[in-house]
Parts: structure tokens; C-alpha cells; sequence
């Protein structure tokens, strides 16, 4: 694909079958100087394994107020709990960005359903839910997989 942004970026929509590579290609073309410079690589295109916290913390102070679902990016320095502020929302990629469609539903401890969206974007702050303990399934549909998730998410510190 083409395109005329300063810093593209390309989504991989399949993943690399038995370990092999895909081939990466990138033609730069300046239509100012009429020049042009290809630049190759060779990459491994692995799943999304998600980051779903187990608890947070919806107070009102900026940090960690609301339940975030992201990619797990271990092993980089730049941990969500070191972000702080309204910035700390900014790193974030929605869901949509990994998968074709996604559902979130949260129950309470008696099964009843208390939160669903079928568009998550990472917004809920536990509505007015009181601190305590409740129950998630996260179903993504993507091109080739579709994956479930279920555990529990506990509120805390809410004032409610």
C-alpha cells in the first residue's frame, strides 16, 4: 500500500506460520528530489497476547481509573503504572486496532450482567459499581483467530 504520511505504519493481519518470516519491503520516494531508496527486512509476525488487569483503581486522580485492555508489551521500560497523569491513556491502542470486532461483558458476583460493550475502547471507569469483585468474558474476532477471555477485575478505591 501507499502512502504519504511521514512515519506509516502497517497492520499485519496474519501471523507467521511455523516461525517463518514475512519479507518487508519500504520504497522511499521524495517528489522533490526524484530520488527513491528500498529498504528491506525480514520479520516474524506473532499473535497479540493481552495485558487485562486484575484490579483499578476509579477515583478520579488520573491514574488507573479506568479497566485498560492492552498488548502486551512485556519487557519495555514504559510500565502503565509509571505514566501517571491524564498521559497515561495515551499509549493505548483500542482493540479494534488487533481484531475485526470485540465484546466485553462484566458481571457481577450472582451472574447478572452489569457492563457490556460491543466496541470496547478501553472507557469504562466502572460506571457506579461499588468496590468489589466482578467477572469478565472479552470475546475478539480477528481475520484468521478468534480468542476468549475470561477472569475477574476488581474495583477498588472507588469511594462507592
Amino acid at each position: 500500500s501507499a502512502s504519504i504520511l511521514e512515519k506509516p505504519t502497517n497492520v499485519y493481519t496474519h501471523e507467521s506460520k511455523e516461525g517463518n518470516p514475512f519479507k518487508v519491503e519500504l520504497t522511499v520516494k521524495s517528489a522533490d528530489y526524484g530520488c527513491d531508496t528500498t529498504f528491506e527486512a525480514t520479520m516474524i509476525v506473532l499473535p497479540v497476547k493481552l495485558k487485562i488487569p486484575n484490579i483499578f483503581t476509579p477515583n478520579g486522580d488520573g491514574i488507573n481509573d479506568y479497566f485498560i485492555i492492552d498488548n502486551d508489551n512485556s519487557g519495555k521500560t514504559n510500565d502503565s503504572n509509571t505514566r501517571g497523569g491524564s498521559n497515561e491513556y495515551d499509549s493505548y491502542k483500542p482493540l479494534n486496532d488487533y481484531y475485526l470486532r470485540t465484546e466485553l461483558t462484566i458481571f457481577n458476583r450472582w451472574g447478572r450482567i452489569v457492563y457490556k460493550s460491543s466496541d470496547y475502547r478501553n472507557d469504562w471507569d466502572g460506571g457506579n459499581l461499588p468496590d468489589g469483585t466482578y467477572f469478565y468474558v472479552l470475546e475478539c474476532v480477528g481475520e484468521q483467530n478468534s480468542h476468549r477471555y475470561q477472569g475477574s477485575v476488581t474495583i477498588f478505591a472507588s469511594g462507592r
